[in-house]
This record gives structure tokens, sequence and C-alpha cells, in this order.
């Protein structure tokens, strides 16, 4: 038999297919088209594909149907305020309650770029919480529920401490406690703290609860040192002194026999009203008394000071030469012997020569003196000009010579150097000076004053001249 093929088209009428004539579907299925899939054929779509597009609903989608022990819907207030913390309500599961703790009062919403205000992950267990207010932070470590507070410091050298609140209070370390702080050990902590050995020693039974009342309440035990004292007898105002390897009593006297120093000090205080113008003396009994500048002076048997007479050899500032007062003179001072050389107060020296010639040439027996100067070491020559001058580089010279002559070449340089005044000027003191006497000349000399540097025509006065040893 042939079989043929017959298309026919034809129109359905709206709502006239029904259930029956459908496909048959498997339980649980849904007609769907599945998503992502574009236009296309229905197919039996499982719960999960119908859940994935429910997901695009504008409404909540609420079900109806009987869930499994556990599921159903979670049922909240009215109301709530935006941002508050939920809790659950009851032992169900079901029904929710608004904390009336609002998150933004201990975190901080925006805590800036980069910060979460909850961490997760490796090595956080199981969270931690940031950025809470107050520059405060909770950590839950270990699954223990401990809390660890993060806090930042505030400023450098500040530690944390609790004062039985719920956050931790700061502290400042001070610089004592940082050394303290900075130390290895307790024995370096004794060291800083300055503490000798004894922090270290035991303390016994001291250590036991009511062991020191009881020690104290106890007798001191005796011992020899102990013994030795409760058997002295002082007197009122002695001292227990160790004395020679024993125990003894003093009076205050023996004790400042002891003590020498101590004594002379202590009799001094007790002088009674010293005047201005008194002085201690200690006594050989080591007393002081208050003595006048009089009184010690006979003391000392010294000379009084009004007339004193002096024995031994007592010495004096040596005068200024020329000195004309009441100062005491020296055998310094008096060495200083003036001679003078002419009985006339004027010398008129007629056509004075060049050469070295007697003053004046008067006699040399007229000029000439025998001088004991044994004990003088320096010469002095002072004359005064008349109205005449001599020739420029005219002198009048002192010289010496152990023998007297006539000549006046014979005689020699007294000083180291010439002893000389110039007179080529009128009416003026010349003063040679202190000149060191030759060996020669210190003895028993003949001294004499001569003359040279004349041009043999002029007539030079000469007034009085004068010589001082020393």
């Amino acid at each position: 038999m042939a079989t043929e093929t017959v298309n026919i088209t034809t129109t359905l009428a709206d709502d006239s297919v029904t259930n029956a004539k459908l496909a048959e579907m498997n339980a649980r299925t849904i007609k769907l088209r599945a998503t992502g899939t574009g236009l296309g054929n229905p197919i039996d779509g499982s719960p999960d594909q119908a859940s994935e597009i429910l997901d695009f609903a504008t409404d909540p989608f609420v079900r109806t149907s009987a869930l499994p022990s556990g599921g159903g819907d979670v049922v909240g207030p009215a109301s709530s305020v935006d941002a508050n913390i939920a809790l659950f309500d009851g032992i169900t599961g079901k029904l929710i309650q608004d904390a009336g703790i609002n998150l933004s009062e201990i975190i901080e919403e925006d805590p800036g770029p980069g910060v979460g205000l909850i961490e997760s992950g490796a090595g956080v267990s199981p969270i931690v919480l940031k950025n809470l207010k107050n520059g405060a932070g909770t950590k839950v470590t270990n699954n223990t529920g401990s809390v660890q507070v993060d806090i930042d410091f505030t400023a450098a050298d500040r530690y944390y401490y609790s004062d039985g609140s719920a956050l931790p209070v700061e502290g400042t370390i001070t610089s004592a406690g940082r050394d303290l702080l900075d130390d290895a050990n307790a024995a370096a902590q004794r060291t800083t703290l300055g503490l000798g050995t004894a922090a270290t020693a035991n303390t016994g039974d001291f250590d036991a609860a009511g062991a020191a009342a009881a020690a104290q309440a106890a007798s001191q035990p005796l011992d020899s040192d102990l013994t030795a004292i409760a058997g002295l007898t002082p007197s009122n105002d002695d001292v227990i002194q160790r004395k020679a390897g024993a125990w003894t009593n003093r009076s205050l006297a023996q004790l400042l026999s002891d003590f020498l120093f101590t004594t002379i000090g202590l009799a001094y205080a007790r002088l009674t009203n010293p005047s201005a113008v008194t002085f201690p003396r200690q006594n050989a009994d080591n007393t002081v008394t208050s003595r006048t500048a009089a009184e010690l002076l006979t003391d000392l048997a010294a000379a009084p000071l009004a007339s004193p007479t002096f024995t031994g050899t007592p010495e004096a500032p040596t005068p200024a030469s020329g000195t004309n007062t009441t100062q005491v003179a020296t055998t310094a001072f008096v060495r200083e012997r003036p001679m003078g050389m002419h009985v006339a107060s004027m010398v008129t020296w007629t056509n004075m020569p060049a050469a070295v010639t007697f003053l004046g040439g008067l006699p040399a027996a007229t000029l000439t003196r025998l001088m004991p100067l044994g004990s003088f070491t320096q010469v002095r020559f002072v004359l005064q000009t008349g109205t005449v001058a001599g020739a420029a580089g005219s002198k009048i010279l002192l010289r010496y010579r152990s023998a007297f002559s006539v000549t006046a070449s014979d005689y020699l340089l007294m000083g180291a150097t010439e002893v000389e005044c110039g007179i080529a000027s009128t009416g003026t003191g010349v003063d040679s000076g202190w000149i060191n006497l030759v060996a020669g000349a210190i003895g028993d000399v003949y001294v004499t004053v001569l003359g040279s540097g004349g041009d043999g025509g002029a007539d030079p006065v000469i007034g009085l001249q004068t010589v001082f040893f020393r």
C-alpha cells in the first residue's frame, strides 16, 4: 500500500489547547525558557532555573508552598530606624527586632580610601572590626570570645591601662619609667634605682603574715655589746663611746679632750660677749680666754706698742735716699754718707785745661780725703753749675788712689764707669747717679776731685760738690 503525506495548515482557536493535549512533564518542573538561551521552544525547567528567572523580578517573590524544616519567611517589625542594628526576637530564627543601636554610633562609616569596616581572611580569626569611634577598634581572636583593643597612641611615650571601664585609658611613660623598661633584667633595674645588695636580702620570717608585728613585739636579743652598754652607769649629759675596744660612758670634758679641735672651737664659742678688738687665747688646759692686744703682747713677752725696746736684730724698710722725716732709719740708709769736698761755695776755674787736673788748680791736699769705703759698694757724685759754663765736653771727675799723690794722673777710675758731672751749662744740678765701685776702691782709699775737657780759655764757675757712698 502506498503512503502519502498530507500537510494541513490550520489555526487553533484561543484557549482551545488543554493540559491533556500538551506533552507530559516531569515532576517539579515548569515550562520556561532558560535565561540566556534566546528565542526558542519552552523546556521543562528545574526549580533552580525558575529561581534564576525570578531573580529578575521587580517585586519580591514570596513563597507560599510548604518548606523543609528550618525554612520559611523571616518577619520583622512594621518599621525601623535607618542603619540600626537588627537582633533576633526569640529563638525561632524567623522574627527580628530593632536593636535601637545605630551602626554610625560605633563604626566610622567613611574611614577613608583603602580602609574597610570589617576585615576577614587568612590570619584573621574570625573577623576584625576597625575604626570604632574615639579611635578604638576591637579584634575577636582565636574563636575564644576575647577582645583585643587596637587604639592609636596620641603621642610618644604613652601606654594603656584599664580603669575598669570598657575602653582602656592612656597614660604617660616618664623618663624614669622608660629607664626601668629599658633594663634587661631585675639586677639592671636595681642598679637604675640605686638599690644596694640589701634589696635582694632574704627577709626570712618577716615574709610571713604577722611575723613583722610579732618581731617588733619581741625583745631585742642580747649580745655582748648590749650587755656591756646596759651595765654602764652614766651621769647626766654623758655620752656612750667605744674606746680602747670597750664601751664606756664619757663626760663632755672627757670627750672634748679626745677631740682637741672641737674642744678649742667649743671653748671659743662659749666666750661671753668677746669684744671686737679682743683675741682668743688657747690655754695649757685647752680652755680659751679672750685677751686684749696689750694683754696678748704681755702673754707673748713682746715689746709694747708705745716706746718699745727691741732686742735681737729688728728690721725695718729702708727709706728712699734723701728722706728727711721721722721715719726709722736703717743701717742701709745710714751707709749713704755724704761728704762735702769744698770749703768755698763757688770755685772759678780760670783757663780750664783739657788735661786731667786737680779742680780749679787747687793743691791736692785741699781736695783729697782719706775715706773708709770697706763696707760700701756704690758711689754717687752731685754738683751745682755756676753762672759761667765750661767748654763743650768739660766735666768734673771723682777718682781714687790707695796712696796719696800730688799728681792728678795717678788717680784711677772709681766706678765701673767714670764718675763724672758735666759743666757745659749754667745754673743746673748735675747728678752722676749710683755707680758700682770697682774692687780696688772698696777699702781705705784717697778720694779726690779732678777736671778735664776744658779748652784753656773758658773760666767755668763750679758750685758745691757732694759725694755719697752706700
